[in-house]
């Protein structure tokens, strides 16, 4: 069973096939606590069913031994129409070295892993941050500036180790930026929740 969400424990997830990064993170009203961070590396040379089982088998782990009670993980969607626009328009303007990938298709699928691991737990729907709040989260709104994809991982990363004393690689220190923009989300819902109840009753 999950933990109270009066002071909850967020898995914040950032996603992908190769890669992906993990934080537990505890908040409360008195402090924010990193509880573990990791990047789950999986092998190229395994086919993808096996790769998205070994992410499966150590989320179930993770979630056994913290027992987060909401997870996040962050949406890239609004990442990935804009790169796939801009491909279009390179292919239509005839710039023949712009290759495709099915990397934005495999998110999906770890996402789909992600939500069932949740789901076995009877955790509520994990929120799907967007990377834009992921940014905001860790770096404000001044720092979520449109930027270079590497510059914007290296300042998440700079970010983290600035506020939290943790040195991690970018899987790792986005999962730790959406485990903030997670609980801000959380708790904002939950004071929705309290104001339509107070008027309800």
């Amino acid at each position: 069973m999950p933990n109270s969400p009066s002071e909850p424990i967020v898995l914040g997830i950032d996603p992908g096939l190769a890669s992906v990064g993990l934080a537990v993170m505890a908040f409360s009203p008195r402090s924010t606590r990193v509880l573990h961070y990791e990047t789950i590396r999986t092998d190229a040379e395994d086919d993808d069913g096996e790769r998205m089982e070994g992410i499966a088998r150590r989320l179930f782990e993770i979630i056994e031994e913290y027992k987060p009670s909401v997870m996040g993980f962050e949406d890239q969607a609004g990442a990935e129409v804009g790169k796939q626009e801009r491909m279009r328009r390179a292919i239509m303007a005839g710039n023949t070295s712009v290759r495709t990938s099915f990397s934005s298709h495999r998110v999906h699928e770890v996402v789909g892993i992600i939500r069932c691991c949740g789901a076995f737990y009877d955790l509520p729907l994990p929120y799907a941050i967007p990377t834009r709040s992921v940014k905001v989260a860790i770096l404000g709104p001044g720092g979520a500036k449109r930027r270079p994809r590497q510059e914007g991982k290296d300042a998440i990363k700079q970010a983290v180790r600035t506020i939290f004393r943790i040195e991690c690689d970018e899987h790792a220190a986005d999962a730790i930026a959406v485990a903030v923009a997670t609980v801000r989300r959380f708790n904002k819902d939950r004071a929705e929740g309290a104001a339509h109840a107070a008027l309800i009753h």
